[in-house]
């Protein structure tokens, strides 16, 4: 996997013209949608429903030393690369490099990750501000993982936006309804051979 830029002309044809990630549901079926297009065979997804808080945990081929300096980039993607590519058609889930850069301009976010065929886990922390996305930490994690995949965990979700977070959290157990829904996700039908679990709490 190559994370890079999308040229202007790309980014301009697939931009999606949405307010990014802004729900728990949504944000949460883009980081599954990362992970399947990854090629994990299971994924673990936790959620706070009442702190607005999620984590996706998959078995995926993991980022890179390099591509972990663009995660969470606008426009930055694996999945396209020019308009020849999107006129052929795209067979991943998603493509246009806006969710995890949607994600991280609003909320804090840490993804630990070890690519296949590694012995490295790497971690980068990022978080929204007013001049756009900061990495605050980007380099070897002081937790190894143990095999080749990715952890995302969320927290602080909407932090920058006080009505839309005080409307989700006066609303936890649709969100929690929402997020175990992977229709309402808008995620098509998981893989035959793909296990996933979720375990979403409600305090």
């Amino acid at each position: 996997m190559l994370i890079r830029e999308l040229p202007a002309a790309v980014a301009g044809r697939v931009r999606s013209g949405e307010n990014g990630c802004s729900s728990v549901p949504q944000a949460v079926a883009e980081l599954l949608a990362n992970a399947l297009d990854a090629g994990a065979h299971n994924v673990v997804i936790r959620l706070n429903a009442e702190e607005l808080a999620f984590t996706v945990e998959d078995d995926g081929h993991g980022l890179s030393a390099a591509d972990l300096q663009h995660f969470g980039r606008r426009y930055h993607t694996s999945k396209l690369s020019s308009v020849a590519d999107l006129q052929a058609g795209v067979s991943t889930l998603g493509f246009r490099g806006e969710a995890t850069s949607s994600i991280c301009s609003t909320a804090h976010v840490r993804l630990t990750t070890r690519a296949r065929g590694s012995f490295e886990t790497l971690t980068k922390t990022l978080r929204g501000s007013s001049s756009g996305v900061v990495a605050s930490h980007v380099g070897p994690s002081s937790l190894p993982l143990t095999r080749a995949g990715t952890i995302v965990e969320v927290t602080q979700f909407l932090f920058n936006q006080p009505v839309r977070r005080k409307q989700a959290t006066q609303q936890p157990r649709c969100a929690l309804a929402l997020a175990t829904n992977l229709t309402k996700l808008r995620v098509p039908a998981i893989p035959a051979p793909v296990r996933l679990k979720l375990d979403c709490a409600y305090v």
